[in-house]
């Protein structure tokens, strides 16, 4: 398996190449922000469940005839490029269909649950 510095972007781009490829599942690095994203994606019903194993997390994607659940998935924050905002600046995705992922430091959070708390963070990735 192929590692780079970026998880998040890695992350997005296998679940693109999965859902395009209409693959059951997809695997990533064992990495701490992988894992946290994954269970809020299951949280959230994007994806069916996370298998963690020593090396490796499976997620099983979601289908309904053929057609993923996640439609768009995207990166917010880059290496070069981080983006933060405040808990009351935190945009909507899809007029709040969609969620966007934050890292704040209460831990992995949509959205919806950053700005609840009244929390800002880096925003990672958008979901719908």
């Amino acid at each position: 398996m192929k590692y780079t510095n970026h998880h998040v972007s890695d992350m997005v781009v296998r679940i693109n190449n999965a859902v395009s490829r209409i693959h059951s599942s997809v695997s990533f690095p064992n990495v701490k922000i992988i894992r946290s994203i994954l269970e809020l994606l299951v949280e959230e019903g994007y994806i069916s469940s996370v298998k963690v194993e020593k090396n490796a997390v499976t997620a099983s994607l979601k289908y309904d005839k053929r057609i993923s659940v996640i439609t768009d998935i995207s990166v917010l924050s880059k290496p070069s490029n981080r983006v933060y905002s405040s808990a009351n600046k935190i945009p909507t995705f899809y007029n709040g269909l969609g969620i966007v992922v934050v890292s704040t430091p209460k831990g992995i959070l949509t959205d919806a649950q950053a700005r609840n708390l009244g929390i800002g963070g880096e925003l990672l990735c958008q979901v719908f």
